[in-house]
């Protein structure tokens, strides 16, 4: 759009001139006054305009990137617990103690998960009357269990079946008329054991059952004498009642 205003004889001439590509349009406007000549072609270019076509652009942004997709939930579970213990492998009497462990488990199938755990215990038998003296037996031992095979009975029930073994110590202590002995011994079970567990949340509630064969035959016999104070048996029965939570 090309805008001119001259004078030629007392008459002010003003012209407007809008191309449109090749094509060219003049208008032109005269009046004695140069205010009046201006006005109308402000009136004419007004027009031109609003005759002009408006094309109206719309910008659509880009769409965010789209998130990664969530982690998967590992199928692992770490546990935490204790467990009050129960053997009769340290005969005469039966003996208690207490274990804490920490085990991994692995969601599996209904009737197959992996499960390994891992603790340590500590047992002591009652003080058993032996001929003229008495004996007290005591151990210190890791324990581990690899499991397999379960059943799921319900929802929050499992039964789960699995190998143990315990490594360890063995410590028997004889009090005489006039003597006291001490006397350690290396310990080695294996065996099975079935669990029957309760999950409620993240808590869980067991109670396990078992059988235990020593890999070492130990005898620990007073003297003089001798008198036996103890004798490993070749098979013993393992029992414990604990509790476990998630810790991951």
């Amino acid at each position: 759009m090309l805008v001119r205003t001259t004078e030629d004889g007392g008459l002010f001439l003003a012209q407007i001139e809008v191309r449109h590509g090749e094509a060219i349009t003049r208008r032109n406007v005269s009046d004695p006054t140069c205010a009046t000549a201006t006005t109308a072609l402000a009136v004419i270019a007004a027009l031109t305009v609003e005759r002009e076509p408006v094309t109206i652009v719309h910008t659509v942004p880009e769409p965010p990137p789209p998130l990664p997709p969530p982690l998967a939930p590992s199928p692992w579970h770490l546990r935490v617990g204790g467990s009050f213990v129960m053997t009769s492998l340290l005969r005469p009497s039966v003996s208690v103690g207490a274990l804490g462990y920490a085990e991994l488990d692995h969601d599996g199938s209904r009737f197959f998960a992996w499960r390994f755990r891992a603790g340590f215990e500590y047992a002591t038998g009652f003080e058993v009357e032996v001929a003229t003296a008495s004996t007290l037996l005591r151990s210190y031992a890791g324990r581990v269990e690899i499991g397999g095979p379960r059943v799921e009975l319900s929802h929050a029930l499992e039964l789960n079946l699995g190998a143990v073994g315990v490594f360890g110590g063995l410590v028997g202590d004889g009090r005489g008329a006039s003597l006291v002995e001490s006397h350690t011994s290396a310990r080695a079970d294996l065996g099975a054991i079935a669990r029957l567990r309760m999950s409620v949340w993240r808590l869980a509630f067991e109670v396990g059952l078992g059988a235990l064969a020593p890999m070492y035959h130990t005898r620990f016999l007073f003297q003089p004498g001798p008198s036996v104070a103890y004798e490993s048996p070749p098979l013993g029965v393992l029992g414990d009642v604990g509790a476990s939570i998630w810790a991951l």
